[in-house]
């Protein structure tokens, strides 16, 4: 802990100090917010933690498209097939069910989104 921060600040709403995830383009520094569940810093504008996010510095001040409603759904229409696909792995007993293979399989499927949608950027 650096000597002007004696401890970490403590999160209002949870019995602990603020919670600090690695994005893939830079930080959040977060807490749970009102509703008390770690939502994983998402503060997007259905998400309740609160904080904020600090950017790596190629990812700052980058031109940030906004999605069209139809982006948008062909977005969500994506993570769904390959979340479907995640569960027939599992059904298939090529995956344990359990909390954490849910998590990564919705893990997987944002990121293979994430993947897709910054190579059509890079693109225009």
């Amino acid at each position: 802990m650096p000597a002007h921060l004696p401890n970490v600040p403590r999160d209002r709403f949870a019995d602990g100090p603020l919670r600090l995830e690695r994005t893939a383009d830079g930080l959040v520094i977060y807490s749970l917010g009102t509703n008390r569940e770690d939502d994983g810093g998402d503060m997007g504008e259905d998400a309740l933690d609160v904080g904020f996010r600090l950017w790596d510095p190629e990812k700052r001040r980058r031109k940030r498209k906004v999605k069209s409603a139809r982006e948008r759904a062909e977005e969500r229409a994506a993570i769904g097939a390959l979340l479907n696909e995640g569960l027939e792995e599992i059904n298939g007993g090529e995956r344990e069910l359990s909390s954490d293979s849910l998590q990564e399989i919705l893990d997987e499927a944002r990121e293979e989104v994430e993947r897709e949608r910054d190579s059509g950027s890079d693109e225009s």
